[in-house]
């Protein structure tokens, strides 16, 4: 299922959960969209909040999930970490859950010197969206170093080499 139709399924159950008094909305850009493998997780809010940046979204409720295979959505909650959240279903419907974060912490500590080891945590202030089936991080401040999470994980300066450029040499479709 692509983003585009995965975002009406979750536009749909967002009105469903609507009340009268409080209207909801998706967020529009891509980058408050992530993408596990199995399911594409979007964040929304009051329309209110997205125009005058006041307001939030009701207590306990999370962003909503739409599972790619079958269309089905539901909101996760708020009392329970997201990721053990879609842990949790993953393994119960036997699906593949993807962590980028995890996958480059992972990649990070093999390549420091540190005895100590970067976890998906420590990378919680980076900027990542999705950019053609593929996670882009960007590290925070001023830094020359981008990395791109897939099929593996490809180390690039944009400086020197464009997001395109990267992609085509990790095997992406740049």
């Amino acid at each position: 299922m692509e983003r585009s139709e995965a975002r009406a399924v979750a536009a749909a159950f967002l009105e469903s959960v609507e009340s009268p008094g409080e209207l909801l909305r998706l967020a529009t850009d891509d980058e408050h969209v992530a993408d596990v493998g199995w399911a594409w997780v979007f964040a929304w809010s009051t329309r209110e909040w997205f125009d005058t940046g006041e307001g939030r979204p009701p207590v306990g409720a999370g962003p909503i999930v739409v599972v790619k295979s079958t269309r089905d959505s539901w909101m996760l909650g708020s009392a329970t970490p997201y990721d053990e959240q879609l842990e949790g279903y993953a393994v119960e419907h036997g699906l593949q859950h993807v962590d980028p974060a995890a996958e480059l912490a992972a990649w990070l500590t093999v390549q420091s010197a540190s005895p100590d080891p970067v976890t998906a945590a420590d990378l919680a202030t980076w900027r990542r969206r999705g950019v053609r089936g593929w996670w882009l991080f960007e590290m925070p401040g001023f830094t020359d170093t981008m990395f791109l999470v897939g099929d593996g994980v490809y180390e690039f300066h944009p400086s020197r080499t464009s997001v395109d450029e990267a992609l085509a040499a990790a095997g992406g479709t740049g």
